[in-house]
């Protein structure tokens, strides 16, 4: 965790708070064996066939165009995301997830921030991301 940051355990994962951040940020495990045969096929594979699940939690979800990435983080097969949606009380918002396997873990991250802060939440969270390991 970056100074000063610290997490919080609650269902349906663990929450990493930064002091003064104007995002969330949830991580998610797995067991691989959780998942469907079609899911385990990669983790982009998972993330588009939970789509339509956050699709219902998240107002006017959108994927950004030529916003998946994939990559390699710890070792591991990963990608990563970004989408649009509308938070409760009408502010513009963005979700970036990424998606690790592990050998028999899938791990998932969602930030969840302002749309305008985008680009500053992704430089604060890039050594949260690259550190991930997942079993």
């Amino acid at each position: 965790m970056p100074p000063g940051w610290y997490t919080y355990r609650a269902q349906p994962g663990v929450y990493l708070l930064a002091p003064d951040a104007p995002w969330d940020i949830l991580v998610k495990k797995i067991k691989l064996e959780k998942l469907s045969a079609e899911e385990r096929k990669s983790p982009r594979a998972w993330v588009e066939k939970s789509l339509p699940a956050a699709a219902k939690r998240l107002k006017d979800l959108k994927v950004r165009a030529g916003s998946w990435e994939t990559t390699i983080i710890s070792g591991r097969p990963a990608v990563s995301l970004l989408g649009d949606f509308v938070a409760t009380d009408g502010r513009p918002m963005t979700q970036y997830t990424v998606c690790v396997f592990g050998k028999t873990t899938a791990l998932n991250m969602n930030v969840d921030c302002p749309r305008d802060g985008v680009e500053a939440m992704k430089k604060a969270v890039h050594p949260i991301v690259v550190s991930l390991e997942v079993k």
